[in-house]
């Protein structure tokens, strides 16, 4: 956890705005396209482990109201420089609770003070344009914060078990080889059967053969 913030920190220091990403999270197309289109309100995207997609439409975030309460998943986020903020705060909470999960813990940095949604914000503040693009407000009301689609920035239920992106006939931004057992062996099995792994050439020829049917 701490290793994570601490690359996030030092990128966010430098004015970079990055996606972040874990091994097991295969990129599978340029994800700026989307991210631009979101901007300037959008700080924050995650990605979710919520199991069905809430919205019609595979280019805009998910209906917050509906997914918000699913795991977010950091396996794969956008972070905009100007959140430096929260991420020094989640590193200092990662520092003081090294037993529980990073992922947890960045969650509940940015639920600090509520999650705002754009229904239940105050009259003052003016949340139209956050609406539209279904962000909602976090770390008391400083932080837009939006939930990537299920259906494109894809979980390993959504993508290898659901097959949504699929049946939708999309090409997703991202697979996480995520709902799976076996570790690392699993997770290269899952993306040789999507056709998602490429191997040596001396994989299909083992030295006892391979039994075909």
């Amino acid at each position: 956890g701490l290793r994570k913030t601490e690359l996030i920190i030092t990128l966010l220091r430098a004015g970079a705005d990055p996606v972040l990403t874990d091994a097991d999270a295969l990129i599978t197309r340029d994800p700026s396209p989307f991210i631009v289109k979101l901007q300037p309100e959008a700080q924050v995207l995650v990605t979710s482990d919520h199991l069905m997609s809430t919205v019609s439409r595979d280019d805009e975030l998910e209906e917050p109201a509906r997914a918000v309460a699913s795991a977010w998943n950091i396996g794969y986020m956008y972070i905009r420089h100007d959140v430096l903020h929260a991420m020094l705060h989640w590193q200092q909470m990662c520092s003081d609770h090294p037993n529980l999960w990073d992922q947890n813990l960045f969650k509940d940095v940015l639920k600090i003070g509520g999650l705002r949604f754009p229904s239940s914000a105050p009259a003052r503040v003016s949340l139209s344009a956050h609406a539209k693009k279904h962000l909602f407000l976090g770390y008391n009301g400083t932080i837009a914060i939006g939930i990537l689609p299920v259906s494109s920035f894809c979980s390993g239920h959504t993508y290898f078990i659901q097959r949504m992106p699929q049946q939708r006939g999309i090409v997703p931004y991202s697979v996480h080889t995520t709902f799976q057992y076996s570790g690392a062996v699993g997770k290269m099995h899952r993306l040789r059967e999507a056709m998602l792994w490429e191997d040596e050439p001396s994989y299909f020829t083992p030295s006892q053969g391979l039994l075909s049917y």
